[in-house]
Formats: structure tokens, sequence, C-alpha cells
């Protein structure tokens, strides 16, 4: 692989009681990649990805987007690393669809047919186009969840970072939100996705890896590392047989 987008180097994240919430961790994300990082809820994985655009800052080691410090490169950051939150309605802001997906590269001075391009295709690639002037509120939750992404998307960011993207998705939408997502990274797109339920994408990721009590224990193939998805409190899709390459809801 080439030099990392983003690499975090030994970092560690104390809270205010002194818990420490990450220790030493050690990751690099690479352009074009399928990350999948999986660890049970509390092992420090959307800890970790807030440090990745800046929204936490590390009380030791240091988050480098191409070699520059995360919380001295400031805007430009949030274009370039987009991080969709678990709960979408945490990053909905505006009152219509369109608008929502405009605002981002909006606020990055994209004007004009530029904006109107972006916009149409977003709304087009995820399906909301017939939701163009609904007020988002007003949509499902995979629906704002499709919106949340679009958003993030339209601004072009080298990587997206996305929290448990099939959170309380049913079957229909699980397909339809990674359909879009391997279509993205087939195109190049790099994606990290961050869950502790694996069995709906394993199969497509190019590297894994596993965090436990805010450490990160390693990263790989996942074949390499798909054994010891139990002792990080994951469910082992391929317990019992099943291939890794039909750990999948494609």
């Amino acid at each position: 692989m080439n030099e990392p987008v983003l690499s975090f180097q030994d970092v560690g994240y104390r809270f205010s009681d002194g818990f420490w919430g990450l220790k030493h961790v050690n990751l690099e994300l690479f352009a074009g990649e399928l990350l999948l990082l999986a660890g049970s809820n509390g092992a420090g994985k959307t800890l970790l990805m807030r440090h990745a655009n800046g929204l936490a800052r590390p009380t030791e080691g240091r988050v480098l987007y191409r070699g520059e410090e995360v919380h001295k490169a400031g805007r430009k950051i949030r274009q370039r690393i987009g991080l969709v939150f678990q709960h979408p309605e945490e990053q909905i802001i505006e009152e219509s669809v369109a608008a929502e997906i405009a605002f981002g590269p909006g606020n990055l001075g994209i004007r004009g047919e530029r904006l109107k391009s972006l916009v149409e295709s977003n709304l087009e690639l995820f399906g909301l186009a017939p939701y163009a002037e609904r007020h988002p509120m007003t949509l499902s939750g995979g629906e704002r969840r499709r919106l949340a992404l679009a958003s993030v998307l339209a601004m072009e960011p080298d990587i997206l970072l996305l929290d448990e993207p099939f959170m309380e998705l049913d079957y229909p939408g699980v397909r339809s939100l990674l359909s879009v997502l391997l279509k993205l990274h087939a195109a190049g797109q790099g994606i990290c996705v961050i869950t502790h339920d694996v069995g709906k994408i394993l199969a497509h990721c190019d590297r894994l890896a596993l965090m436990k009590d805010g450490t990160l224990s390693a990263a790989g193939k996942p074949e390499d590392l798909v054994g010891q998805l139990e002792e990080h409190g994951v469910r082992n899709p391929c317990r019992g047989g099943m291939l890794l390459e039909h750990a999948s809801w494609r």
C-alpha cells in the first residue's frame, strides 16, 4: 500500500475521571481500502474515530492526516475525513433532504452547477431523489441513515468513517446500504466501518482490525483474524463452518 491517509500513532485518551478510554493505539487507514474496525460495545472504537477528524484530541500520541496533525489542520479535516455518526439525527440540520446534502459542500465554497451536480448525484446514488423536498425528520430510519451518508459523501472525503451503519435497519435496508457501500468501494472510495456486528460485511473488507478495552489487539487479513472475533466480544459469523466469503448480507 501507499502512504496512509490517516495514522494513529501511540494514541491514548484519558477521561476527566482518570479512566483511559484508549491506550497506545497504532493504526493506519489507506486510500481505497475497506477496513472493518470491530470490537464489543465499549471497546473504544467510536472514541478512536472521533479523533480522526478532531472531535476529540489525544491525551498522548498523535493523529496524522497525510503527515499533518489533525488538531492543527482544522476545517479541511472535516472535509477530507467524513464521519457518519451512529445516530444520523445528530448531524441532520437542514429543512429539506436536498438542502441537507448541499450544506457541507456549500460551506466549503462550492457553488453553481458543481453544487447542483453533487446534490443530484447523491440523491440518485442513495435513492433519495423522490424525497428531495421532504423534511429529513419525515424519513424512515434507514432513509435518514442514507441521507447522513450522502451529506458526508457530497464533501468528497478521502475516507468515510461509518459508526454502526447497519444499526436498526431491517433486511432490505441493510442490503440497500451495503450495495451502496460496495459500489463506493469498487470506485476507489476509502471506507472504515465501525461495528460489533460483522456478519453483514465481513466478506467484503480488505482488512480487519480488532479492539478490546481501549487497545488495538490486531489488524490484518480477515481470514487470519476471524478466529479471534469472539475473544473480542464479537460474534463470529464463520463459526460452525460457514465460509468467510458467505459472511455478507449482499
